[in-house]
């Protein structure tokens, strides 16, 4: 399992149940913007702001955490 599809699995199973599939295509999304070298910490930060308001409330620091981690990497 690569690291975007692990990524995705941690996600999923933190999201609102009504919210996984909107998450997904958020996260789908950006792996696609990734893989064609133009995710950046300003596209991050869009998608930061889509993906919150799905979590489950008491997931949310821990995906914050998760996410920080991953910006660190980003240009």
């Amino acid at each position: 399992m690569n690291s975007q599809q692990q990524f995705l699995n941690f996600f999923i199973d933190r999201t609102l149940p009504d919210k996984q599939d909107e998450a997904k295509a958020f996260l789908q999304s950006a792996f696609e913007q990734q893989a064609k070298g133009s995710f950046d910490k300003a596209a991050f930060t869009e998608l930061a702001g889509k993906l919150m308001p799905l979590l489950i409330p008491e997931k949310v620091t821990e995906v914050k955490t998760a996410m920080r981690k991953f910006a660190e990497q980003l240009k």
